[in-house]
């Protein structure tokens, strides 16, 4: 409802466990249910041990690590290639 109500570009969403990591699946509906425009970018352990996943639940990007977040962003932002 905030990323929404607050206009978010970009919602970043880091999960330590799989149930966490599969409820990003609801965000990304919820998302698009109300014509949110927000890119979605995920990361952590499930998504490191199931590279597949994020693309399962809905992600625009998946990061493995904090450094990769700083790129995906730059790249979502227009400041990457």
């Amino acid at each position: 409802r905030r990323a929404v109500e607050d206009e978010i570009e970009l919602l970043l969403i880091s999960a330590l466990m799989l149930p966490s990591a599969l409820r990003v699946g609801k965000v990304r509906r919820l998302l698009d249910r109300s014509g949110s425009r927000t890119r979605l970018i995920v990361g952590g352990a499930p998504f490191r041990i199931d590279p597949q996943l994020g693309w399962e639940v809905g992600a625009d990007a998946v990061g493995n690590s904090a450094a990769d977040a700083v790129a995906i962003i730059e790249r979502f932002a227009g400041g990457g290639s």
